[in-house]
C-alpha cells in the first residue's frame, strides 16, 4: 500500500481530457494536489470529516464507510482519496485495467457540477512499459454513483509508466507476472519485467540504440537514422539482443524493417547475425524478403506501434 500519487495520477487523467468539463478542468485539479503525507504516523479506525488520511487503516476505513468497493480493491491513498484496481486481474503482455478513484473531497467538472468518483480505463503495454487511457468515466456520487460522463477518449498518446507513480507502480507489479519467452540458456529464467531489465544491465551495451520492447525472442531497439521511402513508409534498422542463440547460433542481430504505420503493417529485408552480444562477433548476412505483414493479434499490434513511434519520433 502506497501513501502517494493518487493526485498525481488524476492530473494525468485530468489533462488529457480537459475538453470533457470546460477549460478548467485539469487546471482546477492540477491545483489541489499537495505533498503526499507521510507514511508510518498514527492510524485512526475513525474517518476524517475534511482533513488528510493518517495511514492505511484510516483510508480503508472511511473507503468502507462511504463507497462498496465490491469487486475492488485499495492500492493507494493520499490526500485527493483512495485509488483502487479490480480484485480479478489477468495481466498479460498487453492488457486492459481500469483504475478507480474515490475522492476525500469533491472536483469541479465544471461552473455548477462536481464530481466523487473516477473510473480510468487504460490499456497497458508491459513489453514496452507504458499506458494508453481508453476511456473515462466520472461520478457525481461516491461508489460510482451519478454518472456524469463516460466516453472513450480517441486518439490518446501513449505515455511511460513511471515506478514512483503508485497506480503505475502497481501495474508494474502486474507486468513482473507476466511469463514467457526463454526458459533455459542465457536468458532469465522467467520473462517478467523485472528480470529482463536486470537481463538488459549486465548484457547489452545500449549504442546508443533507443530500446523498444520485448518478447519471447529478446530485447529489440531501433537505430541509426529513419530513411523516408518513395512509397511513404519509413525504413528503420532493428537490433535485437537474443535472451537465448537463436537456430542459426546468433546472439544478437540486426534487420531492416519497412514500416507503413498509416496502414498499419510492415516487411522485413535483409539483415546480418553475430555471434556474440552486441553485435561482436563473426557476421553472417541473410536476405528475408519477407512480403507486408499486418499483424493482427494485441502484442504484435502494439509492437508495430512502438516502432511507428519511435520512428515519429526520430524524423
Amino acid at each position: 500500500m502506497r501513501a502517494s500519487n493518487v493526485g498525481a495520477w488524476l492530473a494525468a487523467i485530468l489533462a488529457a481530457v480537459v475538453c470533457v468539463g470546460g477549460e478548467g478542468f485539469a487546471a482546477h485539479a492540477a491545483s489541489r494536489l499537495l505533498p503526499p503525507p507521510v507514511v508510518g504516523g498514527p492510524s485512526q479506525d475513525s474517518p476524517p470529516a475534511d482533513t488528510d488520511f493518517k495511514g492505511p487503516k484510516q483510508a480503508a476505513a472511511w473507503l468502507a464507510d462511504n463507497a462498496d468497493t465490491t469487486g475492488w480493491q485499495m492500492i493507494s491513498y493520499d490526500e485527493e482519496g483512495v485509488a483502487l484496481a479490480p480484485e480479478d486481474v489477468h495481466p498479460a503482455a498487453t492488457f486492459e485495467m481500469a483504475i478507480r478513484v474515490e475522492l476525500l473531497r469533491p472536483l469541479s467538472a465544471g461552473p455548477s457540477t462536481e464530481y466523487l468518483s473516477v473510473v480510468g480505463t487504460s490499456t497497458y503495454d508491459c513489453a514496452a512499459r507504458r499506458q494508453r487511457l481508453d476511456r473515462l468515466a466520472l461520478y457525481a456520487e461516491r461508489g460510482l454513483k451519478g454518472p456524469l460522463v463516460d466516453r472513450p477518449i480517441p486518439g490518446e498518446s501513449w505515455k511511460p509508466l513511471k515506478p514512483d507513480n503508485a497506480a503505475d507502480a502497481f501495474v508494474l507489479s502486474l507486468c513482473d507476472q507476466v511469463k514467457g519467452g526463454a526458459t533455459t540458456g542465457e536468458g532469465p529464467a522467467s520473462m517478467a519485467l523485472a528480470d529482463v531489465d536486470a537481463w538488459i544491465e549486465k548484457t547489452v551495451k545500449p549504442q546508443g540504440d533507443i530500446y523498444a520492447y520485448y518478447d519471447d525472442n529478446g530485447a529489440y531497439y531501433v537505430r541509426g537514422p529513419v530513411t523516408r521511402l518513395p512509397s511513404g513508409a519509413a525504413q528503420i534498422t532493428s537490433r535485437l539482443e537474443h535472451f537465448t542463440p537463436n537456430d542459426r547460433g546468433a546472439r544478437s542481430e540486426t534487420m531492416k524493417v519497412e514500416l507503413d504505420c498509416r496502414g498499419k503493417r510492415l516487411r522485413l529485408s535483409d539483415g546480418v547475425t553475430y555471434t556474440r552480444h552486441n553485435l561482436e562477433g563473426p557476421a553472417t548476412t541473410f536476405d528475408l524478403n519477407v512480403d507486408w505483414v499486418s499483424p493482427q493479434d494485441g502484442l504484435e499490434a502494439s509492437q508495430l506501434a512502438r516502432l511507428c513511434e519511435l520512428t515519429a519520433a526520430s524524423q
